[in-house]
């Protein structure tokens, strides 16, 4: 055994003296990284909220929501739904209750739809009827929404979140086909329209990932090309795994707050003069 006070010894308490700094610094990083994330992550949800609430899509559950049924963990389905039908016909739907000695909240004349696959499942948003076809594809949306508006008329604005079932095809080019088709469809419709861009994956491999950062990008700039207004969803829920449920695909109840409120706020600040009937 070296003596306590030889020079390997004291080499060895410096280097550890050395290693503990260092760990401490880390864990000093981490917890600034976790601090700047909370703010950002309060920030956007604050803001958002607070224009929503304040404008005609504000963020509430107070109007109920038609969802098609399906089993509480579903996951997304590849197979195409029966064209044409609707949520309505099975809706399951949840509404804010009324607190004793309080007045029921007042409905909103519903002038707006959120349409999409089961990521927007319970998505509130006021003034709207939000309907959930899980495992829809692109094409399925294209046939089913002559139908829904139908049954809609008073319906001036249209809100379409989709595309993350048609990504495990690995088509992109077919998938940007599909688009241009409901481009050119909402462009024969006397609504406003906005595309609701694809949120992120966590932990479902770097391909799927990959490929649904390139179709928000793309659906950027293709939206401004056919007059369709664009919703940036994808940095809200970048890197945000307390956003998600354990699947890493569907949002948990703080991811479908977050995605009503950034739908809300994205449809008042549009960059884009989405078509709508005064057009």
């Amino acid at each position: 055994m070296a003596p306590l006070t030889s020079t390997s010894s004291c080499e060895s308490c410096i280097n550890l003296s050395q290693k503990v700094i260092e760990l401490e610094q880390r864990i000093s990083t981490l917890y600034q990284i976790q601090g700047a994330e909370c703010k950002l992550d309060t920030i956007l949800l604050g803001k958002a909220q607070t224009t929503a609430t304040s404008a005609e899509l504000a963020d509430t559950v107070h109007h109920p929501a038609a969802v098609s049924q399906d089993p509480a963990n579903s996951q997304h389905s590849h197979s195409r739904s029966p064209a044409g039908a609707s949520p309505s016909e099975h809706p399951r739907c949840r509404g804010a209750g009324v607190s004793d000695g309080q007045q029921p909240p007042v409905a909103l004349p519903l002038s707006t739809l959120v349409l999409g696959d089961s990521i927007v499942r319970n998505v509130r948003i006021r003034g709207a009827l939000t309907l959930s076809f899980p495992g829809a594809t692109v094409v399925d949306i294209v046939d089913r929404i002559p139908n829904i508006l139908a049954s809609h008329p008073q319906v001036n604005r249209l809100i379409i979140h989709i595309g993350t079932n048609d990504i495990p095809k690995q088509q992109s080019e077919l998938l940007k086909l599909d688009f241009l088709e409901l481009f050119s469809l909402l462009g024969q419709l006397q609504v406003s329209a906005f595309i609701s861009g694809p949120t992120p994956t966590c932990g479902r491999g770097i391909g799927r990932f990959s490929r649904l950062l390139s179709l928000n990008t793309w659906l950027s700039s293709a939206c401004i090309s056919h007059g369709v207004g664009f919703i940036n969803n994808f940095d809200a829920f970048w890197e945000r795994r307390h956003l998600f449920g354990a699947d890493g695909l569907h949002l948990n109840a703080w991811g479908r707050r977050l995605l009503s409120a950034n739908l809300a706020f994205g449809v008042q600040h549009s960059r884009t003069s989405p078509l709508s009937a005064t057009d």
